[in-house]
């Protein structure tokens, strides 16, 4: 099947799709298994792979594939060095236990324009609104 059927078959955005092709390229079928915790990688790291980018030598899967590393943590990285922020994370999961609590639609968009205003500080947002990291977080990501 094309990406195309795929995606709509499956109902999944193309974004998806090309997340778990990525992922598979990557990791092989380890990859597509859910994940429940947040990979941590060095500041050098993070640093090697913003250069090899900004070299223009390499694209992002090749990068990805180098470091072994999501292509949404590397855009999120090149975002932040090309926006002079730190390359570190900045903002650790508090608690991702917190029991979330039923937001209307209306309530989940202003979390998501106040979450992405703030420079992405799901922190601040996860305690206004009283929800998980994961949900601002995947909100976020559907919104953008």
């Amino acid at each position: 099947m094309s990406a195309s059927q795929l995606t709509k078959e499956y109902k999944i955005s193309s974004f998806t799709l090309r997340s778990w092709r990525d992922k598979y390229e990557l990791y092989g079928m380890d990859g597509l298994e859910e994940s429940h915790s947040w990979k941590e990688y060095s500041n050098e790291l993070r640093l090697s792979a913003i250069q090899d980018y900004l070299s223009g030598k390499y694209s992002k899967l090749e990068i990805c594939r180098k470091f072994k590393v999501s292509r949404g943590a590397l855009e999120v990285w090149i975002k932040n060095y090309n926006n002079h922020k730190e390359t570190r994370q900045t903002h650790r999961r508090k608690s991702l236990m917190i029991n979330s609590r039923k937001l209307s639609f209306e309530e989940k968009v202003e979390a998501v324009h106040l979450c992405i205003k703030n420079g992405h500080d799901y922190s601040a947002v996860m305690e206004k609104y009283q929800i998980s990291y994961q949900q601002i977080y995947s909100w976020t990501k559907k919104y953008e």
